[in-house]
């Protein structure tokens, strides 16, 4: 059978074992960073809060919650402003949360602004981590980024665990985030490149929904655990079956060929036709097609680079980095798609977020209020899948705007259909980029409000 790219190979494959252990091992690790991401809600909660007046031995007229006055002596003409004291110690109401970083740490009154930055540094992590996803991956591979960035993800978390001083908790946040993000993205990507074209769209939702199921365990877990050590290390759990599976699995065959690795990639691809129990072309032609599929892509430039030796210092390198970004604004079709998905991106995420770690302020259970908040997300992954076959990806997203906010995740996979293969990553990696903006403001109004 002639093939003409690496999707007549990928029909030929179909859907078998090997596809599979793709999917399971990136829906394992979005269903376990679903809690990472969401932990703000109930590691640094809004929990109320009294001023202790165990310690204080003077007499006290009035007590708030941060400060409290010291009953005025009749010998003294002092005014009220120089008899207020600041509170050194708070009781905490033990209603949904026994133990949190907001009482380990008394961050309220004038600490109160380090708990919205819990959720701010793996957001900046996440920002910092993800303009480069896509150079990484496509220089060392889709597999090997995802595995390393995995367990830097799920260790930071369980390392944070032990910590006592909150600089390095919030340290380790930070490279939670750093790895998080790029990782799942990775992930995603690897999945897409290991389907064939057909089930190719929906396939991109239903990715979607180990993240729905990760914030409904995310809930239960919440409400049975109170402490929030012991909270995040269970959390961590199905992460390493995840980074088992990633030991398993191959390289994306795909980024074998681009790369000039022909060989890995015939083992991958022959491995493949084994796992799904199907008769692959001969290694000759083959190995024809690898050639060809390389020769096309837009990557040879990379390719040559390196089997020339060519080594670039860092500053060429970054420069080079930074002119593949711009080519997503290189015609105006593009700019068009990219901007949109900018913005989409940072209002999506603002409003994900916002509602997620709103709980308290609408005065509602946050276990039940995070279960009902997965279970709503399900239908938004899984139903609306072949309304999307049947009417398209754009009229679909621009409708889901005006008809329900329970579509908002299904955008962090657009880019994927709409931006042209070639700089795929690059608008998948910014568009993520951008939407930490909404993710870092969130948290700060809803503590304001």
């Amino acid at each position: 059978m002639a093939l003409s790219d690496f999707d007549d190979i990928l029909i030929i494959l179909g859907l078998g074992k090997w596809n599979l252990l793709y999917y399971i091992s990136f829906g394992l690790y979005a269903f376990t960073i679903a809690s990472f991401i969401l932990a703000f809600s109930y590691v640094t909660p809004s929990v109320q809060f009294a001023c202790d007046m165990s310690l204080v031995t003077e007499p006290v007229s009035v007590i708030e919650q941060c400060t409290y006055v010291i009953s005025q002596n009749e010998t003294y003409n002092v005014t009220t402003e120089e008899l207020q004291e600041k509170c050194t110690s708070w009781i905490y109401n033990d209603t949904y949360f026994e133990n949190t970083l907001t009482s380990e740490f008394n961050l309220v009154c004038d600490d109160a602004y380090l708990r919205p930055i819990f959720q701010t540094v793996i957001t900046v992590g996440g920002f910092v981590g993800t303009p480069i996803n896509g150079y990484l991956s496509d220089k060392y591979g889709r597999r090997t980024l995802m595995l390393i960035a995995s367990v830097i993800a799920i260790f930071s978390v369980l390392i944070s665990t032990l910590a006592t001083n909150l600089i390095v908790i919030l340290v380790l946040r930070f490279f939670t985030g750093l790895t998080t993000f790029p990782a799942i993205q990775t992930g995603f990507t690897i999945c897409l490149e290991a389907c064939e074209p057909r089930l190719r769209t929906g396939l991109g939702m239903f990715l979607g929904l180990p993240w729905a199921f990760g914030t409904i365990w995310w809930g239960a877990l919440g409400y049975m655990i109170k402490d929030w050590r012991w909270l995040l290390r269970v959390s961590t759990i199905p992460g390493y079956l995840c980074l088992a599976l990633l030991v398993i699995i191959s390289e994306s065959p795909r980024w074998l060929i681009v790369s000039g690795s022909h060989a890995q990639a015939l083992k991958a691809i022959r491995r493949a036709g084994k796992w799904n129990k199907v008769t692959l072309p001969s290694n000759a032609e083959l190995m024809t097609r690898m050639h060809a599929i390389q020769k096309s892509s837009r990557k040879q430039s990379i390719t040559e680079e390196k089997i020339g030796n060519i080594k670039l210092n860092l500053k060429s390198r970054i420069l080079n980095h930074i002119k593949q970004v711009f080519v997503l604004f290189s015609t105006p079709e593009l700019r068009k798609i990219t901007i949109l998905m900018y913005i989409a991106f940072v209002v999506s995420s603002l409003v994900f977020y916002g509602l997620s770690f709103s709980a308290i302020n609408f005065k509602l259970d946050p276990f039940m209020y995070m279960i009902v908040g997965g279970l709503m997300e399900i239908p938004a992954y899984s139903l609306v899948v072949p309304i999307i076959v049947k009417t398209g990806m754009i009229p679909f997203t621009s409708g889901s705007y005006f008809i329900c906010g329970i579509t908002i995740l299904i955008l962090a996979f657009i880019p994927s259909e709409v931006f042209p293969t070639e700089v795929r990553m690059q608008g998948l990696g910014t568009s993520a980029f951008f939407s930490t903006i909404g993710s870092i403001i969130a948290p700060y109004i809803t503590e304001l409000l």
